[in-house]
């Protein structure tokens, strides 16, 4: 799709290195998730750093309506596939993209350093070369 594209306009994407997106705790996004970290929540402050569906099992509540109750609150979501992850960032035109939300009690790894720890394995399979390299 990408190769297609740049045949006849300029093309560039990014892509963040990791298989998590971080954000608000939005009850919308829990059922794509295969996990949900509570990174802070200002009703339940205990809430932080634990697992979404493990606290919703232990409460005997959906964790939709857990994420409601703690709210206002981030939270971390496992929700991307690693094998696409890195079948995206090996396309020769993909840059790596990242932010943090630096407030965050348990703030998102890709905070700090998120490029060299995850470029580093990615050189060293050969996956992923940038163009300075090439």
């Amino acid at each position: 799709m990408f190769d297609e594209a740049a045949a006849h306009q300029s093309v560039c994407f990014d892509c963040y290195p990791y298989n998590t997106s971080s954000t608000m705790l939005l009850p919308a996004r829990i059922k794509q998730s295969d996990d949900v970290l509570v990174t802070w929540s200002k009703v339940d402050p205990s809430a932080a750093g634990q697992s979404l569906f493990a606290l919703a099992k232990q409460r005997d509540i959906a964790p939709e309506a857990l994420a409601q109750q703690l709210s206002p609150a981030g939270a971390v979501y496992f929700a991307m596939s690693e094998d696409n992850v890195s079948r995206i960032l090996a396309h020769p035109m993909c840059m790596i993209g990242s932010d943090g939300l630096a407030h965050d009690v348990q703030p998102h790894p890709r905070l700090w350093g998120c490029v060299s720890a995850h470029t580093r394995p990615l050189r060293a399979s050969g996956v992923w070369r940038p163009r300075s390299t090439r």
